[in-house]
């Protein structure tokens, strides 16, 4: 916009010093002088064209209209269409308002017969505060991300301690049931006859047994045996990691026997269950469901 307001007046200039006084049959090519009064133009409808190298460079129509590089100007001055980049000013004054930053690379214009023009220097100091704060802005978004990383590895090593010590807890838990188990068992060197021999010790004993749970911990269901003498009432009841009852089971078979437990409505954690022979209870084991 700059630059056709130049153009125009560089013109105007040249109509009024250099050639107004000209008359096509007296143009001397080495200077014209100038007594006043004189016109350069067509006293018809005709326009006046501007040639150079036999190639027309600009016109003015009988409207007053001036045109470069078009031979049909449609304005007070219409310039042949230059693709060109840039910032437009009526924008920048916009957004420069919007903020409430007074920029001074802006020339607005007086009124209406004046144009918007940028000066592009005026943005070199705007434009490096800008970046200094972008950076400034990067640097703590950065020093952010390194103090949430480091919590992050530390919350990990807290994370796989606590893990670590869960197993263990449980590892620990479960030995401790099936050392703790008060299965009596005597053994000798053949395995298998030990078993009967303890069984068969048992019976004649005539006392009740409770035996570990198997698997333990367990997953869907376990299995208790136990051993309960004739003419002998006996329950298995279980209870939860509080002491609460939950469950009652009567044992009708006497002698050797296993229950079958289901778990699998049971949530994961540590249980109880105890052997109850005629109103007494004989003994209690825990169990893991995980």
């Amino acid at each position: 916009m700059k630059t056709k307001r130049t153009i125009l007046i560089i013109v105007a200039i040249l109509i009024a010093t250099g050639f107004s006084a000209l008359k096509a049959q007296n143009w001397l090519t080495a200077g014209n002088p100038l007594v006043g009064g004189e016109v350069l133009g067509s006293t018809t409808a005709q326009p006046l064209v501007f040639i150079t190298s036999n190639t027309e460079r600009a016109r003015i129509l009988s409207s007053g209209n001036f045109g470069i590089g078009t031979t049909s100007p449609s304005n007070a001055l219409d310039v042949e269409q230059i693709t060109c980049t840039g910032l437009i000013a009526q924008q920048v004054d916009s957004a420069a308002t919007q903020i409430g930053y007074d920029f001074n690379g802006i020339y607005r214009p007086a009124d209406a017969n004046h144009l918007y023009a940028l000066s592009y220097t005026q943005f070199v100091m705007p434009l490096i505060k800008a970046v200094q704060e972008l950076s400034k802005t990067n640097d703590s978004l950065k020093s952010n991300q390194k103090t949430i990383d480091s919590l992050l590895i530390q919350q990990k090593k807290k994370d796989s301690i606590l893990t670590a010590t869960v197993n263990n807890l449980i590892t620990q838990v479960a030995n401790c049931c099936t050392q703790g188990s008060t299965q009596k068992t005597l053994q000798n060197n053949d395995n298998e006859q030990g078993d009967a021999t303890s069984i068969h010790d048992i019976e004649l004993a005539n006392n009740a047994v409770l035996y570990q749970n198997s698997p333990n911990p367990f997953g869907n269901g376990t299995t208790i045996k136990y051993f309960i003498p004739e003419n002998a009432i006996g329950q298995i009841v279980f209870f939860d990691e509080f002491g609460n009852k939950i469950k009652v089971i009567q044992v009708e078979d006497k002698g050797m026997g296993q229950l079958n437990v289901s778990a699998s409505n049971l949530a994961a954690g540590m249980y109880s269950y105890s052997l109850v022979v005629n109103e007494k209870i004989i003994d209690t084991k825990k169990m893991i469901k995980q």
